[in-house]
């Protein structure tokens, strides 16, 4: 039986190959040849782990013939190619499908022949006449596995995750090796930009530091987020502050040019109300508006779920962060209020958003739109259908992992 399935996952692996090939080039990600190469991709990783198992107890299987093939369908399928899921490589589909075509090739020219096909179409077994199961064969798979099945666990999970935070950011947040990146995108029609500028709420100095809104000669309004509270509804904020502080960041309220431009908005505003709703000149050539809503606009069972996502953060011991976490008549545990909370702070915002934008379109060349990254992919999209073409995306590091102090835009 074992010459058996290692023909037909040989096989299956070189089909599968030519099939992945032929998706990635043509980009085929529906319909029945894609379902015929998601059915063999999973049937070849399968028998290869399987086989793979199997040459632990038995020498009579080929590792040149299964053990590399398999531990590439592993490596691209269960890590995703760690790791090219960092790099955000738009070839890197067909980087991987274009290297098991030529392992498969290889295979079947170089390698199949002195080790499966002897003078004929018949599959002789390599191991012929040879001895059957062995400690030390076993011994050695079985810590080589251990070894290496961690380090693909791991890889794994960082692949996962790096696609994971691409995909529901919209590519506004990227996860890399050095650290979290956002993006910028700038989107220009005719002779109007906007620069929609991926922010988060806490940060290292320096990406608060090399914030930048004007450009020489060109009209610029800055459409801040900040969510107003005149009734004090949350009036003991959501601790991001103390957050910062435990992960050795800053707070975007705190300090750098986003900070002082809403103190330089409060200062030159004649009062309260047009600082929080009006626009203002802070400079020459760049006016700011605070484009959000009020907290009074959320509905209940949202702002108690601030507050106790407030207590969350404010926890000062482990036993209070557990009995706040597994208290069941928390806001936090009801999904249906959970729901309610995104419409209020992501779908309610960004239509006021909207149209603060396409109002501002109308007075100044250039709108600069300083939000948080899960707002942009939603006003990204509105402005595309709108005639708006991605003139381009550049990436800033907000948190560097190797605590590097330099900061630039990378070119996406």
């Amino acid at each position: 039986m074992l010459p058996f399935f290692t023909q037909a996952f040989l096989y299956g692996f070189g089909f599968d190959a030519m099939l992945s090939f032929w998706c990635e080039v043509y980009d085929i990600e529906t319909g029945v040849v894609a379902s015929i190469r998601n059915m063999l991709g999973i049937s070849a990783l399968v028998q290869g782990i399987f086989l793979y198992i199997a040459m632990a107890f038995s020498p009579r299987i080929s590792f040149r013939l299964v053990g590399w093939p398999t531990l590439f369908l592993i490596w691209a399928n269960l890590t995703g190619g760690f790791p090219l899921p960092f790099f955000y490589w738009d070839q890197a589909g067909i980087f991987l499908s274009s290297l098991q075509l030529l392992i498969a090739v290889i295979l079947a020219v170089f390698v199949w022949r002195n080790d499966g096909i002897a003078g004929g179409p018949g599959f002789v077994d390599p191991a012929e006449g040879r001895a059957g199961f062995g400690w030390r064969r076993f011994l050695f798979f079985t810590a080589g596995s251990l070894a290496t099945v961690p380090i693909f666990l791991v890889a794994g999970v960082l692949g996962s995750a790096a696609r994971g935070i691409d995909q529901v950011t919209e590519s506004y947040v990227r996860l890399r090796p050095d650290g979290i990146y956002m993006a910028e995108s700038r989107l220009t029609k005719e002779d109007r930009e906007v620069a929609l500028k991926g922010m988060v709420h806490v940060a290292d100095a320096s990406f608060y530091r090399d914030l930048k809104w004007k450009i020489e000669g060109v009209k610029t309004l800055v459409l801040l987020e900040g969510v107003t509270d005149r009734e004090g509804l949350l009036k003991d904020g959501l601790g991001m502050e103390k957050v910062a502080g435990l992960l050795g960041l800053e707070s975007q309220m705190e300090k750098g040019v986003y900070r002082e431009t809403i103190e330089k908005m409060t200062e030159k505003a004649a009062t309260v109300e047009a600082a929080e709703n009006g626009i203002v000149t802070v400079e020459p050539s760049v006016d700011v508006r605070r484009a959000d809503v009020d907290v009074s606009s959320f509905r209940p069972t949202t702002i108690s779920y601030l507050k106790a996502a407030a207590n969350l953060f404010q926890a000062t011991t482990s036993a209070e962060l557990v009995r706040i976490l597994q208290d069941r008549s928390s806001p936090l545990q009801n999904d249906q209020i959970a729901q309610g909370v995104m419409t209020d702070i992501l779908t309610g915002r960004n239509s006021y958003l909207i149209g603060q934008i396409e109002e501002g379109l109308l007075t100044h060349q250039r709108i600069v739109v300083p939000w948080g990254a899960l707002h942009l992919g939603e006003i990204e999209r509105h402005l595309k259908k709108q005639g708006f073409i991605e003139k381009e995306r550049i990436e800033a590091p907000a948190i560097l992992f190797w605590k590097k102090k330099t900061a630039s835009l990378q070119p996406r």
